[in-house]
């Protein structure tokens, strides 16, 4: 139930901060003076917010009890993500 918590709530901050940004309707923005273009504070903080929380779930997974078998390819594929 957290998880779902946390990406509800990570989803509707994501909508509150795109909706009105011009390359969330054109992708074509998006490429404008690509690749210096500058990351305001709102994005800044969604990526560091996403960050923390995978960290966080890899972290869980090195000190939860091992139930399976696939621990170590679940460790990568959250490494990967």
């Amino acid at each position: 139930a957290w998880q779902f918590t946390y990406y509800f709530l990570i989803w509707i901050y994501g909508l509150k901060i795109l909706y009105k940004k011009e390359w969330f309707w054109n992708l074509d923005y998006c490429w404008q003076n690509f690749p210096f273009q500058y990351v305001i504070s709102d994005i800044y903080w969604y990526y560091i917010i996403e960050i923390g929380f995978y960290w966080s779930i890899l972290l869980d997974l090195c000190f939860d009890k091992k139930s399976n078998n696939n621990t170590n390819e679940i460790i990568f594929h959250h490494s990967i993500t």
